[in-house]
């Protein structure tokens, strides 16, 4: 289904219109100055975060007595004896089995 758009009849362009006195922009530009303080102000001090992080998720970072979580060769659980890639210490653990060691020390 064609369209039709009716324009606005062309218009004739006068040469006083294009001289540099005419000129919407002058020949030497204006160049914005901040004025009064100029340096940032002192933004609130930003609380610490905590060392949890989402790589992880839903592994814990660490289990106490044993140590940092670590990604491993594939091993056994030395609980449950199902398959893991995740270390804390030597040991390997299942995610099962490491949540159920974090949620017996707290």
């Amino acid at each position: 289904m064609p369209y039709r758009v009716s324009l606005p009849p062309e218009r004739r362009v006068d040469a006083s219109v294009h001289s540099p006195a005419a000129s919407p922009i002058p020949e030497n530009p204006v160049t914005p100055v901040a004025a009064g303080n100029t340096t940032r102000p002192i933004l609130a001090k930003r609380r610490p975060r905590p060392r949890r992080t989402m790589y992880g998720y839903p592994w814990p970072d660490a289990i106490s007595g044993l140590g940092d979580r670590r990604v491993r060769s594939f091993d056994l659980c030395t609980d449950c004896h199902r398959g893991t890639w995740i270390v804390y210490g030597d040991k390997p653990l299942c995610l099962a089995c490491a949540q159920e060691k974090t949620q017996g020390t707290s």
